[in-house]
């Protein structure tokens, strides 16, 4: 058998509803969002830059058969870096292409 709950201080006081405090606790919502949820944060476009270049470098490496020298290195550097330029052109001038585009054929 549980012992007796024990008579707080000033109980009538207490529970009144007279005085009542303005901050009570509010139940959590249940099919509220979930607060621990991971955050999805958009890449800029310098890491996107950065991805592509570390993917195109791997498979590189991966298609080579001999060590990479640093002349080898620099070069294959200065590959890719043209290689995303030159994709980079591609999409600026499809773009504009579609903005030079008279309305009708959007």
């Amino acid at each position: 058998m549980a012992p007796p709950q024990r008579i707080r201080y000033n109980a009538k006081a207490r529970g009144s509803q007279a005085g009542a405090s303005h901050k009570k606790k509010g139940r959590a919502k249940a099919n509220g969002e979930d607060s621990n949820a991971v955050e999805v944060v958009p890449k800029s476009g310098q890491q996107k830059d950065d991805e592509r270049r570390e993917r195109m470098r791997q498979e590189l490496e991966a298609q080579s058969t001999s060590k990479m020298t640093s002349k080898k290195r620099k070069r294959m550097e200065s590959y890719i870096n043209k290689k995303l330029k030159k994709e980079e052109r591609v999409k600026v001038l499809a773009k504009l292409a579609y903005v030079m585009r008279p309305r009708t054929e959007r």
